[in-house]
């Protein structure tokens, strides 16, 4: 009786163990299959795509804005899409930003504008006001937070807005989370886009240059800045731009003519002031006799 007690307890415990280790294999399974491949996130170059400017979202306010409210007409803009619970990359970006328009040369609201958008259709409007408030205090520019707009919205609004400008992200429902392209929008004043960023940061040169090449040069501060914007060209193989060797000889060579063309210029105008100096003592000159045979 003891032996048979003995067995079925054995067998019992080996069940359950096998039921466990079953239950594990299973539920590993299921991550395996629903746990999102980073590789399948790709986004698409839409560059010169329009913004959908009918687009309806709401702000950190709770009110219902269109997309085309917060376009100036005036000034370029960065988009950014991201969700606010985001764990880590969504903050890594958003630090980065924010660092860059904290040091940039440029100003928000002066030069440009930023609009944010969860990609999230379960935030709302109190966790929009919450993350402007730190990151405008991350920015010290308080005057920044009428341009500095923060989205949220429902998901076809978000997924027509991702599929404008190519901005990949699939929810990953065993993670609890989203997956997604990391990626800052450059748009032209009148809402096209003109550059995508990649990657969590950007360099802060390139930063400005962006919002240069958007703004077609009219918010350069001076003529470096409208020199950047002739000799730096963006390079996807190095994302981000690069001096143009091409551009460099270009304004060399308009230098250089310029520069003779003035050198002659100078010769000239000092050779037509000889000649007429030239001129003036021969006159001089020649007079003098017949003074005397007047006063003879």
């Amino acid at each position: 009786m003891r032996l048979r007690g003995t067995g079925a307890f054995g067998l019992a415990l080996a069940c359950v163990l096998a039921a466990a280790s079953s239950g594990r294999a299973v539920t590993d399974a299921v991550k395996k299959r629903t746990v999102i491949d980073p590789a399948s996130i790709q986004s698409v170059d839409r560059r010169g795509s329009k913004l959908p400017i009918e687009l309806a979202f709401r702000d950190e306010s709770g009110k219902q804005v269109r997309l085309g409210d917060l376009v100036s007409g005036e000034r370029p803009f960065y988009l950014l899409l991201v969700y606010y619970e985001c764990p880590s990359l969504c903050n890594l970006t958003l630090n980065a930003f924010t660092d860059n328009a904290k040091h940039s040369r440029y100003r928000i609201g002066r030069d440009y504008d930023v609009i944010t958008v969860s990609i999230d259709p379960g935030e709302g409007p109190d966790l929009a006001r919450d993350k402007k408030a730190s990151y405008l205090e991350q920015l010290g520019q308080p005057e920044a937070g009428r341009f500095w707009h923060w989205l949220t919205g429902e998901e076809t609004a978000i997924r027509k807005l991702a599929d404008a400008v190519g901005f990949a992200y699939k929810y990953d429902p065993v993670q609890d989370e989203y997956a997604h392209s990391s990626l800052v929008y450059a748009f032209t004043p009148d809402g096209r886009l003109s550059r995508e960023l990649p990657g969590i940061q950007q360099k802060p040169e390139d930063f400005d240059l962006a919002l240069l090449e958007a703004s077609n040069g009219k918010i350069a501060r001076g003529i470096v800045d409208r020199i950047a914007l002739v000799c730096y060209r963006y390079d996807p193989e190095a994302r981000g731009y690069v001096l143009s060797a091409l551009a460099v000889m270009k304004l060399a060579g308009v230098v250089i003519v310029l520069f003779i063309g003035t050198l002659l210029f100078v010769l000239w105008r000092r050779e037509v002031r000889r000649a007429r100096r030239r001129t003036t003592e021969a006159g001089v000159v020649d007079a003098t006799p017949s003074d005397r045979e007047t006063q003879a």
